[in-house]
């Protein structure tokens, strides 16, 4: 019971100022612990130990923050970089211009609303659908399932329609097709 009694003072003593200080260390530790280089996290694991903890873990962490933020915006430099040179080059392939990579070709005629013409040559595909050469050397193609029976000589009349379509009908007809230019 004597010894007892003799060692709690001094072993109070010693383990209260030790908790105090261990009360501290496992936020530095998490700072040194974060920096990848090991020359530097063992710099600051020493600079824990020596006491001067304070002034060099802030600095080391300021170091390893401004370096991954370079780092970072080098990165996304770069990216941005190799993104921007495919997607010239995919506009090279494509036959566009860099200046015109996005917008919509510009319409050759925005004045003509129908061609009328006389039919040339007319073939039927195994499904019954039409295609029709003009006398202006334009070839259509029927793109619907609607019937109209046009014959080489008729008087055709080629139309625009809403969103880009386009009709074929013969002259003084109601009927009409719908039909797809191909050359």
């Amino acid at each position: 019971m004597v010894r007892f009694t003799v060692f709690l003072p001094f072993f109070l003593l010693v383990f209260s100022n030790a908790s105090v200080s261990a009360s501290d260390l496992p936020e530095e530790l998490k700072a040194c612990r974060v920096i990848d280089d090991v020359e530097q996290r063992v710099t600051c694991y020493d600079a824990i130990v020596d006491g001067d903890v304070e002034s060099q873990v802030a600095e080391m962490v300021d170091e390893l923050v401004e370096e991954r933020i370079e780092e970072s915006i080098e990165e996304r430099v770069e990216e941005r970089a190799e993104q921007r040179a495919e997607e010239i080059v995919q506009a090279r392939a494509a036959g566009e211009k860099p200046s015109d990579f996005g917008l919509p070709p510009e319409p050759i005629d925005k004045t003509t609303k129908e061609v009328t013409s006389p039919v040339v040559a007319v073939s039927y595909s195994l499904r019954d659908k039409v295609t029709v050469i003009l006398e202006n050397d334009q070839v259509w193609r029927q793109t619907d399932s609607a019937r109209l029976r046009v014959k080489a000589g008729d008087t055709v009349v080629v139309s625009k329609g809403m969103f880009g379509a386009h009709f074929l009908k013969k002259v003084d007809e109601n009927r009409r097709i719908r039909v797809k230019r191909l050359e």
